[in-house]
């Protein structure tokens, strides 16, 4: 009854602390996570509000707003590190209410998640503890784009000048500029021999001043007013000052200061890789377990340090998050197919397989105990009907059937098993309902299993199923009643008149 007990027990309480668990995952992925995504296939969302009033007309949806995610590098007193941040729109009272919630405020007094437009940020808690972070203190990040710009800029510097590479087609059109500049009417032929191997540097990699120099002699060219085309006659009718400006911007390009336009190039630099230092404004409660972005900042500030001229995705606040599917399915038809929506069950899926995964394996794993204690059942049971040849052959002779023998082992059985199963579920709620002072006192021995500073919470969170437990206790019940099958159909079978004559 012992054994039985405890497997109903254990098993019960690792099922309810796994079902706690998961509960705590999805209140803490709620509170950060958007309900749903709608991003927009054909670039950044520039016009999020008008987006915004299409969303409030699909049937639960609560509020949207726009947010922008992207990566910079952290850099305060102690270390650098990249982190992942999220901008988010502070004027949005429903998001900044869910982010308030998570703040830890007895841990870290003081936090706050109204930011408002100005330069501050709300860190994760696992952000904080790593760099040292505490309410009040400055981070300087640098965008991640930044970094691309620099390498770029050392790239360009690192060409080969334009009027090195194609200095014969530059030679060769400021020549035939000069001779062109005399006709009052250009040929379409001489024309386009004249534009086309100018036409093709345009793609080429180049300095910024000579992307300049050249474009002035595009624009020239290229201007339908001052170029007209007599199209019956295939002539051009261009006016005498392009030419002059034409030759006079090839003429600079040869003569372009290499050097003095690398330093150029290197001296900009500066304004792309200056930090913006962000107040931190609060902390909230991440778990190593359940990692959100490392910091929230104001949208504007996002948008400056990703460059962006809208959002990256509008997020979807729903009236019942659990209904994320339904919704995202009326979300995409009511927006169509321009638009990419996910919700955050499809976003988090490997992380709810994985916490699935755990609770089937220990359940697995745990449901031997159940199964030892009804095999132990079974051979106890086995060894009495050994022990008690003599009483049932005497039962048999006073005229007990095979039946009536079976029944009482069996019973045996199923009593064992439902006082067994019974005593599991109380054992079991028990630890439940005094789990806290069990952690305790094994904090105090130093065996916490469940560390506060990776799960995230200072007592395990575990959720009472009364539907689980009732199946876990009769399965436990149906299987003391198997395992006293076998020995009751043995009982039963006993000759009578063997069992008498070993009296």
């Amino acid at each position: 009854m012992v054994g039985v007990m405890l497997g109903v027990a254990v098993l019960i309480v690792v099922l309810s602390v796994h079902a706690g668990f998961e509960r705590e995952v999805k209140r803490l992925l709620l509170g950060f996570a958007p309900h749903v995504e709608v991003q927009d296939l054909r670039g950044p969302v520039r016009d999020w509000n008008e987006l915004g009033e299409k969303l409030a007309e699909v049937k639960g949806v609560e509020g949207s707003y726009a947010i922008i995610q992207n990566y910079v590098l952290a850099d305060t007193v102690e270390s650098r590190s990249p982190i992942l941040f999220r901008a988010i729109d502070t004027e949005d009272e429903g998001q900044i209410a869910a982010l308030d919630e998570l703040l830890v405020k007895d841990e870290f007094p003081g936090s706050r998640a109204d930011m408002g437009l100005d330069e501050y940020a709300v860190v994760s808690r696992q952000l904080a503890l790593s760099l040292g972070l505490d309410v009040g203190d400055e981070v300087e990040v640098y965008a991640s784009s930044n970094f691309d710009e620099v390498q770029a800029a050392f790239e360009r510097t690192e060409e080969e000048p334009l009027k090195e590479r194609f200095e014969e087609v530059l030679r060769a059109s400021l020549k035939e500029a000069k001779s062109l500049s005399g006709l009052r009417e250009v040929p379409e032929a001489d024309w386009n021999a004249f534009y086309v191997p100018l036409a093709n540097l345009y793609e080429e990699d180049m300095r910024p001043g000579e992307r300049e120099l050249l474009e002035e002699v595009y624009e020239a060219l290229d201007d339908e007013l001052r170029v007209p085309k007599d199209e019956e006659r295939k002539v051009f009718v261009p006016e005498q000052a392009i030419w002059k400006e034409v030759q006079g911007a090839l003429t600079r390009i040869l003569e372009l200061d290499v050097e003095a336009e690398d330093a150029e190039v290197l001296k900009n630099l500066k304004e792309i890789v200056l930090p913006k230092k962000l107040k931190v404004w609060g902390v909230y409660g991440d778990t190593k377990r359940t990692q959100g972005p490392q910091m929230f900042i104001p949208l504007p500030v996002g948008r400056e340090l990703t460059g962006l001229d809208g959002a990256q995705v509008v997020a979807v606040r729903l009236e019942d998050p659990y209904l994320a599917y339904q919704a995202g399915e009326r979300i995409q038809g009511a927006l169509g197919d321009m638009f990419y929506v996910s919700t955050w069950m499809d976003r988090h899926q490997a992380q709810f397989s994985l916490i699935r995964t755990e609770r089937m394996m220990m359940t697995f794993a745990l449901s031997f105990i159940g199964l030892i204690s009804a095999f132990s059942i079974m051979a106890v049971m086995y060894t009495v009907t050994i022990q008690k040849k003599q009483e049932i052959g005497v039962m048999k002779a006073l005229g007990a059937t095979g039946e009536q023998i079976s029944w009482v082992f069996l019973w045996q059985g199923l009593v064992v098993g439902f006082f067994g199963a019974l005593g599991g579920v109380g054992l079991a709620l028990l630890v439940i309902w005094n789990r806290a002072e069990i952690q305790a006192m094994l904090a105090r021995v130093g065996m916490d299993p469940f560390p506060a500073d990776f799960q995230g919470f200072s007592v395990i969170p575990a959720e009472i199923m009364p539907g689980y437990m009732a199946a876990i206790a009769f399965v436990a019940w149906l299987l003391c009643g198997l395992a006293a099958l076998v020995p009751a159909l043995v009982a039963a079978n006993h000759d009578a008149a063997k069992s008498l004559r070993n009296l």
